[in-house]
């Protein structure tokens, strides 16, 4: 199944929404909230995906090698994508 949410962007699952929903949901952010940090949590694959649709190099086989948690910071300038930064360092006990 989560090789189909990556290959169809329009694909839903029951009661929930598409790969395209999400990612209009957060270009409407970006639009309503010019210059200002936002803070977006996700589980890992629609974090990818969205990675993705800016970047090609997030794919499924990255989205594999999250850790639990992890965090990224996606920068903007308006709409224009500027860069993805992994920002979740991990602590060592």
């Amino acid at each position: 199944m989560m090789k189909k949410v990556f290959a169809e962007p329009d694909f839903a699952f029951p009661e929930g929404e598409s790969n395209n929903h999400v990612l209009a949901a957060l270009h409407d952010l970006l639009h309503n909230h010019p210059g200002r940090k936002i803070a977006v949590g996700f589980h890992g694959n629609i974090m990818t995906i969205l990675m993705g649709n800016f970047d090609v190099r997030y794919d499924l086989a990255f989205g594999h090698t999250l850790e639990k948690p992890d965090i990224y910071k996606l920068a903007f300038e308006g709409d224009q994508y500027l860069g993805t930064e992994r920002i979740w360092k991990q602590r060592v006990l």
